[in-house]
């Protein structure tokens, strides 16, 4: 019930900022996914680090600002080399002024399905809802040619590693 409660708090919130009418359909675009690898930064084991999976993702980019809005939702093989489900909300600022698409920094928030890490999480108190919890990190995402991106993400290592970054592909459409 929580998990409802707060994505109903937080729709309202966004909805109560106006974002909702800063959003620019016009340019509002979708994108397949393709997750390739992971690297763990100082890892305290061996890991599964060629990740493969595909996903669905949405963007759309706010008017009359370098600020666009996402949501993104896949499935991959982890890093324990087992299968793992996600779903994300991100945002993200164009940093050249005179291509706000050429160079795409920002945060992302969601969930992604590891049971192990959520049995860890109910066990010391925290935040897990089924085998998934919270994830959350930073993103950069660069144009290549024509329709694909590849996209950077880096995240908190969970229990066994500092950190983690992860290489993707989106194919835009």
């Amino acid at each position: 019930m929580k998990p409802l409660l707060l994505m109903l708090a937080l729709a309202t919130g966004l909805s109560g900022c106006s974002v909702y009418d800063r959003v620019s359909a016009s340019r509002a675009y979708n994108y397949g996914v393709v997750t390739h690898v992971s690297e763990h930064i100082n890892a305290t084991k061996s890991f599964n680090e060629v990740n493969t999976g595909l996903g669905f993702g949405s963007e759309a980019p706010l008017t009359m600002s370098r600020w666009a809005i996402g949501v993104e939702a896949g499935r991959f093989r982890n890093s324990n080399d087992n299968l793992s489900t996600y779903a994300a909300g991100y945002a993200e600022y164009g940093v050249l002024r005179q291509n706000p698409r050429a160079l795409r920094v920002g945060a992302f928030t969601g969930l992604a399905q590891y049971p192990a890490e959520a049995d860890k999480n109910r066990a010391n108190n925290k935040f897990a809802v089924g085998d998934f919890i919270p994830v959350i990190g930073l993103q950069a995402t660069v144009p290549t040619i024509g329709p694909h991106e590849f996209r950077l993400r880096l995240t908190p290592g969970l229990s066994r590693a500092d950190a983690i970054v992860t290489l993707q592909s989106n194919f835009v459409f």
